[in-house]
């Protein structure tokens, strides 16, 4: 940034939001910078962080527009989301395939041999 004082041009509740940001402004050819000491106070105050992300006054006008571009680019609200229509078919389980099943019940024949083989050692 040049000599002069950078102005604020956003202030977000996070620095990896601000961070983002810069990284738009960035992108956009526009100097950029985050105060990230405006968290310190986050926890004792009762209030939500504040993280102002600053540029050089030249670029305000630029950089606002890059803002309100970002907040434009916003995730989708849950409830916007398309979902499933009711035509869609559900998912049906299929179960275990005959290979398995039968492997399931020959390991379950040689433990139960196994067990019985040791029982009678002991006890007759």
């Amino acid at each position: 940034m040049t000599g002069k004082m950078p102005v604020t041009i956003a202030v977000v509740s996070s620095s990896t939001e601000a961070w983002a940001l810069v990284a738009r402004l960035e992108d956009a050819g526009i100097n950029a910078s985050v105060i990230e000491l405006a968290q310190i106070d986050a926890g004792f105050g009762g209030a939500a962080p504040q993280v102002p992300v600053q540029v050089a006054p030249e670029d305000v006008a630029a950089a606002q527009r890059v803002v309100e571009a970002a907040v434009g680019d916003q995730p989708a609200d849950v409830d916007d989301v398309d979902h499933a229509d009711a035509d869609d078919a559900p998912y049906t389980p299929h179960g275990m395939p005959l290979l398995a099943r039968i492997g399931w019940v020959v390991a379950v024949l040689i433990l139960l041999a196994m067990f019985v083989m040791f029982v009678t050692q002991f006890f007759v």
